[in-house]
């Protein structure tokens, strides 16, 4: 029986930068949980485990298909939408009737969905 996500793990090209991105956007912090994982920042009860075996830079990340979505408070998600727009950073914006997304691809090419129930 599916009790909650225990971590999310991704393949990085260079685990430091992904690292850096994740703290930035999202104010993650360093977990230390993983011995496999060059870095493993927190995410709500969960963690992320950023991997470093990506080598070959001309093969995009993404092509796997694989995207991750979070659900986020309103603030929150106003509050990454402007970091996003303060690092010129390429994103976006749609809602459905009460609900807005917020699209973006991290440093290795995932893409990145932000789920906001409006008040």
């Amino acid at each position: 029986m599916f009790v909650e996500v225990n971590h999310i793990g991704i393949v990085s090209r260079d685990p430091e930068v992904s690292a850096n991105f994740y703290r930035g956007i999202f104010d993650l912090s360093e977990t230390g949980e993983s011995s496999r994982a060059v870095e493993t920042l927190g995410i709500g009860k969960a963690n992320l485990a950023i991997y470093g075996e990506k080598k070959d830079m001309k093969t995009p990340v993404f092509s796997s298909g694989c995207d991750f979505a979070f659900r986020v408070d309103p603030e929150s998600f106003h509050r990454i939408e402007e970091k996003l727009f303060a690092q010129r950073m390429e994103y976006d914006v749609r809602k459905t009737e009460r609900t807005l997304f917020l699209t973006f691809q991290d440093p290795d090419g995932y893409v990145l969905e932000l789920i906001c129930d409006e008040d």
